[in-house]
């Protein structure tokens, strides 16, 4: 539970300078509400193709017990969403 939470994006043919944004969310945690942790969601600007790091504290620092979502969103210069992943991850 109080391990970081470890993301690497990789991006590929990209030309132009874009922004990759990673948000962790509550997807089944007794206790929490489903959705976005606040404060666990980083972005990184990236000039072309790169890669993109992120890591997570738990909040508080603890990541309680259950199941939590990745999503990483790939943005333009104009701010409009040009590809998404997603990835599931359970805390025990």
């Amino acid at each position: 539970p109080t391990d970081t939470v470890y993301a690497v994006a990789d991006i590929s043919n990209a030309t132009e300078k874009l922004k990759v944004k990673a948000t962790v969310s509550v997807d089944d945690v007794q206790g929490m509400q489903p959705g976005p942790i606040p404060g666990a969601d980083v972005s990184v600007d990236l000039p072309g193709s790169g890669t993109a790091s992120f890591n997570f504290k738990g909040p508080g620092g603890n990541w309680p017990p259950g199941k939590y979502k990745l999503d990483v969103v790939m943005l333009n210069e104009e701010g409009e969403q040009k590809d998404q992943k997603s990835a599931s991850f359970t805390i025990s």
